[in-house]
């Protein structure tokens, strides 16, 4: 990987004459310290560095296309971002609609922009999409994110607490459980 980004450095970066250093374009990769070092004829060192700070506006990286969060129980949903400055302001939205869960009484904002449910139930199903900011703006929304809420599977047959057998005898012990969405059978 570095060799990687090392040659694409070559290709965009040039030395002239008298020592100066352009990148052109600049990437997210060049991010650093660059040195310039100058030697005299007798060998003598000198050294001065410059640190570059790559600036862009904020875009999304990562979005899943289903994400399941499971039914009663506490859950995520992330935003998946890089900015640089930092993150102003992150927008979500469900089924085409602003989602503020200032107004949706269970979910929060976590401080990095994701959606924390304090216990999922079916409103909570939808298509979301996440819009990050920065003070140069937004490269746009993440892809339509469906988040599917996903029943635990229930017991349909359960065995009993104990069983008692003599040495020798055969021993079966029922066990069998259906999805909780019905929508395909659980591992058992």
């Amino acid at each position: 990987m570095e060799l990687i980004l090392f040659l694409d450095l070559r290709e965009r970066a040039a030395v002239d004459d008298n020592g100066t250093l352009s990148i052109r374009p600049a990437a997210i990769g060049d991010l650093g310290e660059y040195t310039c070092i100058v030697t005299d004829i007798v060998g003598d060192q000198q050294s001065a560095s410059a640190f570059l700070n790559v600036q862009y506006k904020a875009k999304v990286i990562y979005a899943p296309r289903e994400v399941y969060l499971p039914y009663g129980k506490p859950a995520l949903l992330d935003c998946h971002f890089r900015a640089n400055p930092p993150l102003t302001n992150l927008r979500w939205e469900k089924d085409g609609f602003l989602f503020d869960p200032y107004n949706v009484p269970g979910v929060f904002y976590r401080r990095n922009g994701s959606l924390y449910f304090s216990k999922v139930d079916e409103t909570h199903s939808g298509s979301y999409s996440c819009t990050p900011y920065n003070e140069l703006g937004t490269e746009g929304p993440s892809p339509s994110i469906s988040v599917v809420v996903q029943r635990p599977p229930v017991f349909t047959i359960t065995p009993q607490r104990l069983y008692m057998r003599k040495l020798g005898e055969s021993l079966e012990i029922p066990c069998d459980a259906k999805d909780g969405d019905q929508s395909q059978p659980p591992t058992i």
